[in-house]
């Protein structure tokens, strides 16, 4: 199929994770994988294909929703990064993060969230240079846009082109949000 091809090859040669490298250079914070190596590299594809699976099956119902798309990708995040992290690895830190959120939503009136998905580790490479407990309001926007951007160029009113450069720069570019392996250490393709 040549939909799993492509990803396949996209992953591959941008992806440090998919070829067995943990690297957790881009903050001290950052923790270790659970796996590293050969063992890394085979979870990886076996996760990788199953994302290929559900994101193929998935690509046949669009969401109805910002809330419906941000479903489908959060799933779509937690398979890739199946067994691949360990689950109470930031828990302090998230600990730390729910009391921010819930201090600032008492001071501010605003619903601050703390999605544990996201990084929890502040990055300069951004255009944003959001704060981890920014992430949360950053992607809610994201969504809300993406959604609307689908929907224009399904009507003709964008080029998929735009849409797919808008999603890459806002993800890789200026929010970065995942904590995880692949979206985390993504590199530009030569």
């Amino acid at each position: 199929m040549e939909f799993a091809d492509i990803f396949k090859e996209n992953l591959t040669r941008r992806s440090r994770t998919a070829k067995g490298i943990s690297d957790t250079s881009s903050s001290s914070s950052k923790k270790p994988l659970l796996k590293s190596g050969e063992d890394l590299r085979r979870q990886v594809e076996e996760n990788t294909l199953f994302l290929i699976t559900n994101a193929w099956d998935r690509g046949q119902n669009q969401p109805s929703d910002p809330t419906a798309m941000r479903q489908m990708m959060e799933l779509w995040y937690d398979i890739i990064n199946k067994d691949l992290q360990n689950p109470d690895a930031y828990k302090e830190t998230f600990s730390e993060l729910e009391a921010e959120a819930g201090r600032l939503s008492g001071e501010t009136g605003k619903p601050w969230k703390v999605n544990h998905r996201y990084r929890t580790w502040t990055i300069s490479y951004t255009s944003l240079n959001l704060k981890p407990i920014d992430l949360e309001f950053a992607m809610e926007s994201f969504y809300r846009t993406l959604f609307e951007k689908i929907r224009r160029a399904e009507s003709g009113q964008l080029s998929q082109a735009e849409l797919l450069a808008f999603a890459d720069h806002m993800i890789d570019g200026q929010i970065h949000p995942w904590a995880g392996t692949d979206a985390e250490d993504a590199q530009p393709l030569p």
